[in-house]
């Protein structure tokens, strides 16, 4: 949490690293951010949303032993603690319709 208030750090959720160049201190780094379907600013993480979604998936974050809804915290402690939707498992087979919620 100390990191996330630091005037000099921006946290980069839900973000993968794609490319790292350069030398020490001059790194160059590409970052991805995937779509979270959600605005973080506006989610108080109630689980309103987590309780009318009727898809059911994997949960990756406990290594497939567990299930987990298609809209989800991704895992304990998140930061920020905002839920994201899992596009795949929402739409399964039918891009055309959007997730009932």
């Amino acid at each position: 949490m100390d990191a996330g208030r630091h005037p000099n750090i921006t946290l980069l959720t839900y973000s993968e690293v794609e490319d790292v160049s350069g030398y020490v201190g001059n790194f160059k780094v590409t970052v991805r951010k995937k779509a979270r379907y959600v605005d973080p600013t506006l989610c108080n993480a109630c689980g309103e949303c987590a309780k009318v979604c009727p898809q059911i998936a994997p949960d990756g974050y406990q290594q497939g032993l567990s299930s987990r809804k298609a809209i989800y915290i991704e895992y304990p402690q998140a930061v920020p603690s905002a839920y994201l939707i899992d596009m795949e498992t929402c739409l399964g087979n039918n891009p055309g319709q959007i997730c009932k919620t």
